[in-house]
């Protein structure tokens, strides 16, 4: 009769009670928010997603910043509570009963890819507030938040370097285990208070008003001017004035732009490596659906930008032509980029893709070949419709 008592205990004390992917008996606060930054800064790696427990997740953008969320919280056996994007009334939480039918071991894995096959960059902006700009609440594990019709961008704050920079950790469609890129150079700026900087709901806070909520803020929306890139520069400026304790250096500044150029490129490879591996199975021109995945239009406005942004630190001449770019090398060496590798047996010089690009030589069309896309090779005009 004892021997059965004490396996009946075991059984309840050891394993997530029926209707629970996990048991939680604590609460988010401050101190467990700078443990999850702890986290996110030394533990949360680029390769998160391709070693170790995790290697084999796809994610795209937003799923990056869910399944941070979601990991950690079941790690630590903090609640996780989000808006269920299928239903106005309903929420998705950790306590969900939906994978009773599996043994505790699968629940999680379950509950993981659940989240990440319903959620998505619209749905963040339900699960999260803007958030005030200190390093006290921007901090890692916060994320910066675009939305565009029908697609947005999410990216997940790293860390806060000592001169105010934000170093994020992005990922991109389609959902795939990959390799995190890491940039700290923005091109785009808030539209509307359901973008920009934000931190998560806190579950206990979910029914007070957003104004009642721990960390809510509006500042960053103060004087957002125009849309044009000089305005995104200094609205970005202002930020980093906020958070920064000390002065960074032009030279800082240039090395650091130049990094995420590169960082930029060798991403856009990926993407392309996979359209081509896509295309080479599918044998077909591409739907809308999967042009939207490889095509590059909108990361080449983005290296471009990016590039706009390095010349204007060591160039009065707005003006961007493919000369400038022999700036870069003479003054910042952007030889600290390497080859760019664009299949099995090729590879790029980064500056002849950047003039390329500059010219309108390099083809965003993913139905484009490999050579096509990188400005070896003059388009020759793809059959496939173009979305």
């Amino acid at each position: 009769m004892l021997r059965r008592w004490l396996t009946v205990l075991i059984i309840c004390l050891g394993t997530p009670a029926m209707g629970a992917v996990w048991v939680s008996d604590k609460e988010w606060s401050q101190s467990e928010e700078r443990a999850f930054a702890e986290w996110i800064e030394k533990d949360f790696q680029r390769d998160f997603f391709v070693q170790g427990e995790f290697a084999g997740v796809a994610i795209d953008c937003a799923d990056l910043i869910y399944a941070s969320r979601l990991i950690y919280s079941f790690k630590s056996k903090l609640p996780f509570v989000i808006s269920d994007p299928t239903s106005n009334s309903r929420w998705i939480s950790y306590q969900t009963s939906m994978f009773d039918h599996l043994p505790s071991s699968q629940r999680f894995r379950a509950f993981l890819n659940y989240v990440l096959q319903v959620t998505s960059t619209h749905s963040l902006t339900a699960d999260s507030d803007p958030v005030a700009i200190s390093r006290t609440l921007l901090i890692p594990g916060t994320f910066f938040l675009q939305r565009r019709n029908p697609m947005g961008h999410a990216q997940l704050i790293k860390t806060i370097d000592e001169y105010g920079n934000v170093h994020f950790l992005e990922s991109t469609v389609p959902p795939k285990s990959r390799t995190l890129m890491e940039s700290s150079t923005q091109t785009v700026k808030p539209e509307s208070t359901a973008s920009g900087f934000r931190r998560w709901i806190w579950p206990q806070e979910r029914k007070l008003p957003a104004h009642q909520r721990t960390g809510f803020s509006l500042e960053q929306y103060e004087n957002l001017g125009s849309n044009d890139q000089k305005s995104i520069r200094e609205w970005w400026k202002a930020q980093k004035t906020k958070l920064s304790m000390r002065n960074e250096s032009t030279d800082s500044q240039v090395s650091r732009s130049v990094q995420d150029l590169c960082s930029l490129m060798q991403f856009r490879a990926q993407v392309i490596i996979h359209a081509s591996q896509y295309k080479n199975k599918i044998r077909r021109c591409l739907t809308e659906a999967e042009s939207d995945w490889f095509s590059s239009p909108g990361r080449d406005r983005r290296i471009i930008r990016t590039l706009e942004n390095t010349l204007s630190l060591i160039t009065s001449d707005e003006r961007l032509n493919a000369q400038h770019i022999d700036l870069l090398e003479s003054n910042f060496a952007v030889s600290q980029c390497s080859e760019i590798p664009i299949n099995e047996e090729e590879t790029v010089n980064p500056l002849f893709f950047l003039k390329k690009l500059v010219l309108g030589q390099a083809s965003s069309d993913p139905n484009d070949n490999t050579r096509e896309r990188w400005g070896l090779q003059a388009p020759n005009g793809s059959p496939c419709p173009q979305y």
